[in-house]
């Protein structure tokens, strides 16, 4: 037995070492040969990556053949018709390609962010309009159902436009492709799901304090007085003369402010006060 293992041992080390077989490519390694990334690709190219130059591939510079290695991981295209020429002619590869020369490639991620794009665009003060979507996505996608558009969709765009107009992200935002008017014709005729009854009688007063910004996406100020000039608010009865104050202090005055000036409650107090 031990003479068979010795045999085995013998002829691997007649054989020689054992081959290592393909090498991960490295961007780090060639960058650290002084070699410039125009060295083998196309930075001029038109929309799209930049396309490798080498007529002949690496052979070109390895006169005796590259050695086997493996491809890059593959990485998500931005989803836009990216200018290279426009951006390769001003900036570093390196100011985009920020993860390449240290082969930090993770598969499936996107070249650049969305988010990326907007701030350096942000920091060179470089306008993005926000309305030529064909311009960068090759299409215009204002005629598109976008996919979050499904079937219950009416059933839960208040919702969904709530968060999507205050975060204001690029491609979600709601005032992309719906001005302000595409709501109140709409709701002029179809009132939202929650106005009912009970709405008008007791909840809306409670709802516009916890979120004004959403009652002005239809309403403006002047409604709510014109309204309450001849209708009391329901809360305005009984002893409210007397806890007015404390009603005004804990709200720090933005709801009577919508309907009353600071120097009507001076007026009054003043009278108040005199012997």
């Amino acid at each position: 037995m031990v003479t068979a293992q010795l045999a085995i041992v013998a002829l691997l080390v007649a054989a020689g070492p054992t081959p290592r077989g393909p090498v991960d490519f490295s961007h780090q390694h060639h960058l650290g040969l002084g070699l410039e990334c125009t060295a083998c690709h196309d930075a001029a190219s038109g929309p799209g990556v930049p396309q490798l130059k080498l007529e002949n591939g690496c052979i070109e510079c390895h006169d005796n053949g590259a050695p086997e290695h493996r491809p890059l991981p593959k990485i998500r295209k931005l989803d836009v018709v990216f200018p290279h020429r426009e951006h390769a002619e001003k900036f570093a590869c390196t100011t985009c390609h920020s993860s390449i020369p240290d082969d930090k490639i993770t598969e499936g991620e996107p070249v650049l962010t969305n988010a990326r794009c907007f701030s350096c665009h942000e920091e060179k003060k470089v306008g993005v309009s926000t309305t030529a979507c064909a311009r960068c996505h090759g299409e215009n996608r204002k005629v598109l159902r976008p996919a979050s558009h499904g079937p219950d969709w009416r059933s839960t765009h208040g919702a969904q436009a709530a968060w999507n107009v205050s975060d204001g992200a690029h491609g979600q935002d709601c005032r992309q492709c719906h001005s302000k008017s595409s709501c109140t014709e709409c709701h002029d005729q179809l009132a939202p799901r929650d106005h009912t009854g009970l709405w008008r009688q007791q909840a809306h007063g409670i709802a516009a304090q916890w979120d004004r910004d959403r009652c002005k996406t239809c309403h403006e100020t002047s409604t709510c007085v014109r309204c309450h000039q001849t209708t009391e608010p329901a809360n305005h009865a009984g002893p409210w003369l007397h806890i007015h104050g404390l009603a005004a202090g804990a709200r720090v005055s933005e709801s009577c402010s919508a309907c009353h000036q600071p120097n009507w409650c001076a007026a009054c107090h003043n009278t108040l006060l005199r012997p």
